[in-house]
């Protein structure tokens, strides 16, 4: 495979390039290409450096819910790759200089069949526009009671949670859904999850409106202290929309 890269042009301002780059091996199959840590484990619903040639200069890409990494298309984000996969920047191959001693790093496997915590139990240590749901909200034949619920605003205003989490959590597992009946016509949301302390986006979905299905997530947690969960509609046309968030584990 050729070497690829993916990116957004705001990524370096968003401390991206402080991530750790994995040595593995590209893989590929009839569905894709995919890349296998090596030790079981495979990066999945965001974006990775990797050095595939080991010449010292890492590569940024983005793997799809199922670890496949995207080509020649538009990641979740907004931002588009090209037909090798590779994140560009007007034209430009956007490349990460790694030392050789990191290539060794290889990321820790994390058990994702027993949940150690759950978001909706604890106690979030700050929040604005934000409560638990006590409405039966029934949509995709689940009800979405009891689930975090972002009141989204007007453009001004935003809707939060603040989480603590002590940095004792690799991933956060969650599904989302807007309350239909809330968004008006030209409602256009933004989630994103956030790492509170150095404001890294660890996940972002934009143009959510009333139409939008059930999503799901896995989110990269690794040494996060605290965790802010947010929806804002800035700059949409609409008026308020509510945003369910639950099942959201910490593993």
């Amino acid at each position: 495979m050729k070497k690829a890269t993916l990116a957004m042009a705001t990524l370096f301002t968003l401390g991206l390039l402080n991530l750790t780059v994995y040595a593995g091996q590209w893989t590929s199959d009839a569905k894709g290409w995919w890349y296998d840590y090596g030790n079981g484990t495979w990066p999945a619903n965001t974006w990775q450096w990797i050095d595939g040639n080991n010449d010292g200069i890492a590569e940024c890409y983005y793997f799809d819910q199922y670890g496949y990494c995207l080509m020649n298309a538009t990641a979740p984000d907004g931002y588009t790759v090209d037909v090798n996969g590779a994140w560009t920047v007007n034209g430009t191959v956007q490349v990460k200089n790694v030392e050789k001693s990191d290539l060794n790093n290889t990321e820790k496997t994390v058990d994702m069949t027993n949940p150690k915590a759950k978001l909706e139990d604890m106690t979030p240590e700050r929040s604005t526009y934000g409560k638990y749901s006590t409405l039966d909200y029934e949509r995709s034949g689940e009800n979405w009671k009891g689930s975090i619920c972002l009141n989204v605003g007007n453009g001004e205003v935003y809707g939060y949670y603040d989480y603590y989490l002590g940095g004792k959590y690799s991933k956060l597992t969650f599904k989302a859904v807007p309350y239909d009946k809330s968004f008006s016509k030209d409602s256009k949301d933004i989630f994103i999850i956030s790492n509170q302390e150095t404001g890294e986006e660890l996940y972002k979905k934009k143009n959510i409106t009333k139409e939008t299905n059930v999503f799901t997530g896995t989110v990269d947690v690794t040494g996060v202290n605290y965790l802010r969960l947010y929806a804002d509609n800035k700059g949409s046309k609409g008026w308020f929309g509510y945003l369910y968030v639950k099942d959201c584990y910490l593993y």
